[in-house]
C-alpha cells in the first residue's frame, strides 16, 4: 500500500458525514436482527459451558437464588418483624428481577471488553455481542423465575389481575437494555475504570431501591427514592405483575421516558464512536 493510498484514505474518513457514521450504526443493528440465531446459540453455550458436567447443571442458578431468597426473607422478617406471607415474596421476587436488572448493567458494561477475541480476528455485529450478554441474563432469569410459583403458593394465595402484564415488563427491559449495552460497552472500553464504578454504583442503587423494603412502610421520604430512581421503576413493572398486583401506571410512563431518552442518547453516541471500539480494546 502506497502512502498516497493511504492519504486518499484518510481523507475519505474525514470526509464522512454524521449520517455515514448513523448508516453505519443502522447496518450494525440490522446485521444483529438478521443473524440472530448467532448469537443466541452463543448465550445458550455460555450458560452450558458454565455448569459443564455439574450434577444439577443450570439448576444451580435456580439454587442459589433459592437460598438467597429464604435467607434475606426471613433475615428481615425477624428485623423488620414484619408478616411473612407479605415479606418474603416481596422481597423474593424483587431479588429475582433485580438480578436481571444488575446482571444486565453490569455485564454489558465489559461485553466489548470480554469479546475481544471476535471483535479483532473477526468482523461482527457490535449489537450481537451486547445482545448475547442480554439473552444470557434472561436466560438466568427464565431459570430464577420457577421459584415464584413456589413462592406465592406457600406464602401467600395467587392473584391473577396482573398476571398478564408480564410481558410488557419483559419487552420494556429487554428493548432498554439494547440502550444500555450500547452506551456503557462503549464506555468502558474506552474508560477502563468504569466497570468498577459501575459495580459499586449498582451496590448502592440495590440498597436505595425498594427490594428489600416496601416504600410504604419508611415513610414519605421513600417517595424521593422511587421516583427518582429509574431501577425503581424498571422493578415495579415486572414485579407487581410476578406477584398478580398491577403496577401503577406513572412506571410505565417513566419507563417509556427513560427508553425514548436512552435510545435518543445512545444511538448518535455508538454511531459516532462505534467504529472506534476495536482500537480501543
Amino acid at each position: 500500500m502506497t502512502i498516497n493510498t493511504l492519504t486518499d484514505r484518510l481523507q475519505v474518513a474525514r470526509r464522512s458525514t454524521f449520517a455515514d457514521y448513523m448508516r453505519a450504526a443502522g447496518d450494525d443493528i440490522f446485521d444483529a436482527l438478521v443473524g440472530w440465531r448467532v448469537w443466541a446459540m452463543l448465550a445458550v453455550n455460555d450458560i452450558k459451558r458454565l455448569y459443564r458436567r455439574s450434577g444439577v447443571g443450570q439448576f444451580w442458578l435456580t439454587i442459589s437464588m433459592a437460598v438467597n431468597i429464604v435467607a434475606m426473607g426471613f433475615l428481615w422478617g425477624v428485623i423488620f418483624k414484619t408478616d411473612m406471607r407479605n415479606t418474603l415474596p416481596f422481597i423474593g421476587v424483587g431479588l429475582i428481577v433485580w438480578g436481571l436488572l444488575a446482571g444486565i448493567v453490569q455485564e454489558t458494561a465489559t461485553a466489548f471488553i470480554r469479546s475481544e477475541g471476535y471483535l479483532k480476528q473477526i468482523r461482527v455485529s457490535k449489537t450481537s455481542i451486547i445482545s448475547q450478554v442480554i439473552l444470557r441474563n434472561f436466560i438466568v432469569f427464565a431459570h430464577n423465575i420457577i421459584l415464584v410459583p413456589f413462592i406465592l403458593l406457600v406464602y401467600r394465595p395467587a392473584q391473577l389481575e396482573g398476571f398478564f402484564l408480564v410481558p410488557i415488563g419483559l419487552i420494556f427491559c429487554a428493548v432498554n437494555a439494547i440502550w444500555v449495552g450500547l452506551l456503557l460497552g462503549t464506555l468502558c472500553t474506552r474508560f477502563r475504570d468504569l466497570p468498577q464504578i459501575i459495580q459499586s454504583v449498582m451496590q448502592i442503587m440495590f440498597f436505595m431501591t425498594p427490594i428489600l423494603w416496601n416504600p410504604t412502610q419508611v415513610g414519605s421520604a421513600a417517595k424521593y427514592l422511587v421516583n427518582f430512581n429509574p431501577f425503581a421503576s424498571f422493578l415495579s413493572i415486572l414485579r407487581e405483575p410476578l406477584l398478580g398486583s398491577v403496577p401503577e401506571i406513572q412506571n410505565y410512563w417513566i419507563a417509556a421516558g427513560i427508553t425514548v431518552v436512552g435510545f435518543a442518547i445512545t444511538l448518535p453516541f455508538f454511531a459516532r464512536f462505534r467504529s472506534r471500539i476495536v482500537y480501543w480494546l
